[in-house]
């Protein structure tokens, strides 16, 4: 097992070899978790703002200087050149200026999703590899035996507070118990194997519209943090459970579909 040094001049990062790169992901260079409110900088470094036609309408999560992963559902189209990917920022005012601006070059959805609420997940692949920096920086993809029940795990994106509200300028973030599978097949029982449940009725704090995609970030015992799901769909008006897409469901489709492209 390879122990890295990163070293940090100015926000940027001082990276191992390019061979070494691929084993480089969910370190944060902010520790401080908020909870249920804006997010401090830097906490989140993975998390990105999909920008369709200049506005915000999905988050994602950055999993290498090249590939994001986010929900089918959030495309309204194909065409690679209506969207952006917004990185290595909080604010996403002024069409996310304050953040660095991605081309997309390839939108993947997965052959299996049919508009439905099952297999509700899409790469998309950028035009150029992103820099890694402190405030840019991949989350681990977990082994496709990963299992996250019972943990408490994170979201941070853009999306609205109350159904209808409009989408945050500022990221947000809450955290979230993971619920035990015999519970969520309450609430999602078809191909509950591709699914994560968390929240509970009438709950406070729960994802909501403009959520969708952004990632449910968990650790493991080696304290680096893995996108363990992503935010499919709410049952309810954002006081509900949240049903997540499983992705060590999706582990070697992600890696198949990447090695292709």
């Amino acid at each position: 097992m390879y122990k890295f040094i990163l070293i940090i001049l100015s926000n940027i990062l001082i990276l191992p070899s390019s061979a070494q790169l691929t084993s480089l992901c969910g370190y944060r260079f902010n520790n401080r978790i908020v909870g249920g409110s804006d997010s401090v900088v830097n906490t989140w470094p993975w998390t990105v703002s999909l920008n369709y036609n200049f506005n915000h309408i999905c988050g994602g999560t950055l999993i290498n200087q090249q590939w994001v992963l986010t929900a089918a559902h959030c495309f309204p189209n194909l065409v690679a050149s209506a969207y952006k990917i917004v990185s290595g920022t909080n604010d996403i005012s002024q069409n996310g200026l304050n953040g660095t601006r991605s081309a997309v070059s390839k939108i993947i959805i997965h052959e299996l999703f049919k508009n439905t609420k099952s297999y509700d997940v899409a790469l998309v692949k950028l035009k150029e590899p992103i820099v890694y920096s402190t405030k840019i920086f991949p989350a681990c993809l977990p082994d496709s035996n990963d299992n996250f029940e019972g943990q408490r795990c994170y979201f941070a994106s853009w999306g609205r507070t109350y159904s209808g509200g409009p989408v945050q300028e500022t990221l947000r973030e809450l955290s979230q118990t993971v619920l035990p599978e015999a519970e969520c097949q309450i609430y999602a029982p078809k191909d509950l194997d591709q699914k994560y449940c968390t929240g509970a009725p009438n709950s406070p704090v729960d994802t909501c519209q403009g959520d969708s995609g952004a990632g449910m970030l968990c650790q493991k015992t080696d304290s680096k943090w893995y996108v363990a799901g992503l935010v499919s769909y709410g049952l309810g008006t954002c006081n509900h459970v949240g049903v997540n897409m499983k992705i060590s469901y999706f582990t070697e489709w992600i890696h198949q579909t990447i090695n292709k492209n």
